[in-house]
């Protein structure tokens, strides 16, 4: 559990090795595949848990095969880095939501950012858990966009050929097709814009919760008007604003999940306060309202499938 080794930077003597091999060795010819992930930003009241939270994630990338950097007090981020992850514990009331956003450090952008809640500080640990399983699944998905190219066809130096023409690379075997059953995704609403009237894209926004909560369940989005799963979300009241210029607001919406055209689920879920980062846009406030309501119907949306029939 979490809160058994909270107290220790970094994980185990090991950890300290693959720093040390990961900062010392050359850097390669072909793009950086390492990861390094930083202790997580926190109050006070959270602070001790910043590090052992990274340090579960950094483990489960570990286990996924990548090569990762746990930074710490005897570490920096490798100057090579392919993706940097870091993000901050925001507690709201007795809840904590974990905030994590996976930078490229060579491009300046954010490839994506992911968040999960915990009804309980005490239930932090599971909430690490879904949320690394998420992360996982991110930078897998943002792993090919890095890989490089793929090798050049093997040259016959007997057989003739024009050399003028370029040798045709080979064609990467095509992925394998996902065995999960289907699940289609429909975001209803009215249309948003933000303070300055600008229009917000709700569904842009939405359908990344969405899509982990089908994950969880067991489902890959796809569209598909005949999948037999279908998850519809309303987002039906938004209040949003600025402390400062951190976002915060909170929002109303009705979750629909429905198996081969039965509903099996409808609720109405009210959301906590939740909190943006330092200049973050308001659309940040969407986000993390439908990230915090998939994370409170999928217990019941579960329970929901496995009891009908």
């Amino acid at each position: 559990m979490i809160g058994c080794y909270h107290l220790r930077p970094v994980r185990s003597f090991a950890t300290l090795v693959l720093v040390a091999l990961a900062l010392a060795r050359p850097a390669a010819a072909d793009r950086p595949t390492t990861i390094a992930v930083i202790p997580l930003q926190a109050d006070r009241r959270l602070a001790l848990y910043g590090a052992p939270v990274a340090s579960e994630l950094a483990g489960a990338l570990e286990r996924a095969g990548f090569e990762v950097v746990l930074v710490s007090d005897v570490a920096v981020v490798p100057t090579r880095a392919w993706l940097v992850v870091d993000g901050r514990l925001v507690a709201t009331g007795k809840a904590v939501t974990i905030e994590l956003r996976i930078r490229d450090p060579e491009r300046a952008v954010d490839v994506t950012r992911l968040a999960a809640r915990a009804p309980t500080l005490a239930s932090i640990d599971a909430a690490t858990r879904d949320l690394a399983a998420d992360l996982t699944a991110a930078i897998v998905a943002a792993r090919p966009a890095a890989a490089p190219p793929p090798p050049h066809a093997p040259i016959d130096p007997v057989a003739p050929r024009d050399p003028i023409d370029p040798v045709a690379p080979i064609a990467p075997p095509p992925a394998p097709p996902d065995p999960r059953p289907h699940a289609q995704l429909v975001v209803r609403g009215k249309a948003l814009h933000d303070g300055a009237g600008a229009p917000l894209d709700v569904a842009a926004l939405t359908r990344p919760a969405l899509t982990r909560l089908a994950a969880r369940l067991g489902y890959v989005v796809v569209d598909d008007p005949a999948a037999p799963l279908v998850i519809t979300a309303e987002l039906t009241r938004l209040v949003a604003g600025f402390e400062g210029d951190v976002p915060v607001g909170r929002g109303r919406a009705r979750v629909i999940v429905s198996r081969a055209g039965a509903v099996v689920f409808d609720r109405l879920v009210r959301t906590d306060t939740v909190v943006g980062s330092r200049g973050d846009r308001v659309d940040t406030v969407v986000r993390l309202v439908a990230a915090q309501a998939a994370d409170v119907v999928l217990p019941r949306v579960r329970e929901r499938l496995e009891a009908a029939p």
